[in-house]
């Protein structure tokens, strides 16, 4: 929030919706950003994930971690994947389409 305040005091009413592309090509302190905004993504992805992955489970698996041990772990584990790489599927032809 701080990062995007000061960018709107610099550069006001041109100030880009992606704030990063006002920082100067090649500088370390834009590739830093977009280092931790990429990982900020990519760490917040599974927090999305998680309510869908606990509505599923009990439907699709048959084992539940009470009962299931080890086996309920790989079971719920391989549906997480499967979830992820289904919905990174979805939005494989995405940015393609975006303007």
């Amino acid at each position: 929030v701080v990062f995007a305040v000061l960018c709107y005091l610099s550069f006001g009413t041109n100030t880009q919706t992606m704030v990063l592309l006002h920082l100067p090509l090649g500088s370390v302190m834009k590739s830093v950003a977009q280092l931790f905004y990429s990982i900020a993504l990519a760490l917040s992805y599974p927090l999305v994930l998680y309510p869908v992955s606990t509505l599923l489970e009990p439907r699709l698996l048959r084992t539940t971690q009470n009962n299931g041990g080890q086996c309920a772990t790989v079971q719920q584990n391989v549906l997480r994947a499967a979830l992820v790489g289904v919905t990174g599927l979805i939005a494989l032809p995405g940015p393609g389409r975006m303007s």
